[in-house]
């Protein structure tokens, strides 16, 4: 199944998403639209569980592959200079 996973960023800062268990940290300016989007072999396999730190907001995954991430519409790969 496809699925699709959003994150708004409405607050005045940037937010970091990192997105697990692949290590991939996106920044997501204030205003801007993060769009993940991956493949899932079951229900169990599409959830995601979300941690909200301090620092940063923490995606787990169950699916077996990093998701295609689109910032703004733009495909995007890992912040990795961070």
């Amino acid at each position: 199944m496809r699925l699709t996973h959003v994150i708004r960023n409405q607050q005045s800062d940037t937010l970091e998403a990192w997105v697990e268990p692949w290590c991939h940290p996106y920044r997501v300016a204030s205003g801007s639209e993060l769009v993940l989007r991956y493949e899932a072999r079951s229900e169990s396999d599409a959830r995601i569980d979300a941690e909200l730190t301090p620092e940063r907001l923490v995606l787990w995954f169950g699916a077996d592959h990093a998701p295609a991430a689109e910032r703004d519409g733009i495909p995007a790969k890992p912040d990795w200079d961070r």
